[in-house]
């Protein structure tokens, strides 16, 4: 059985290996993950709205849907806490997923339609996400 003290002791493995291990035990069970290569529940899912995704978790949702903000690109790392990280797809073309950043480093994303919100260092998050192309700020008009 693949167990977060089994995957803990593993040594030197790679991204695309830790990344296969988050989505089998996240498939398993989203409260797997937690405590796993750095992953923190933060709040359950049944704390949230049940029709909210990543996307409307940081931007907010209205009744006409996503409220998409215009966003301005952040140079430089450390991003500041609070800062937008847009996950894209391979092709780095489509954005997959956003979460804020924190203060020690970490991001904090929704994972899934109607799932928990978890604390998670940059790269650690379900496959399907993507990767991180950039951080952004919000533009305020």
């Amino acid at each position: 059985m693949l167990t977060a003290e089994r995957i803990k002791s593993t040594e030197k493995i790679g991204l695309t290996t830790i990344r296969t291990y988050i989505d089998l035990m996240f498939d398993e069970s989203p409260d797997f993950v937690t405590g796993a290569f750095g992953i923190e529940l933060i709040e359950r899912a049944g704390d949230r709205p049940n029709d909210e995704n990543c996307f409307q978790s940081v931007f907010g949702k209205t009744e006409f849907g996503l409220v998409f903000p215009k966003l301005i690109k952040i140079k430089g790392l450390p991003p500041p806490p609070g800062s937008i990280a847009l996950y894209y797809d391979d092709s780095n073309t489509t954005i997959c997923h956003v979460g804020l950043t924190t203060a020690d480093g970490k991001i904090i994303s929704k994972w899934g339609l109607g799932g928990h919100v978890f604390k998670h260092p940059p790269h650690h998050t379900l496959s399907e996400y993507g990767h991180i192309k950039k951080y952004c700020k919000y533009i305020r008009e």
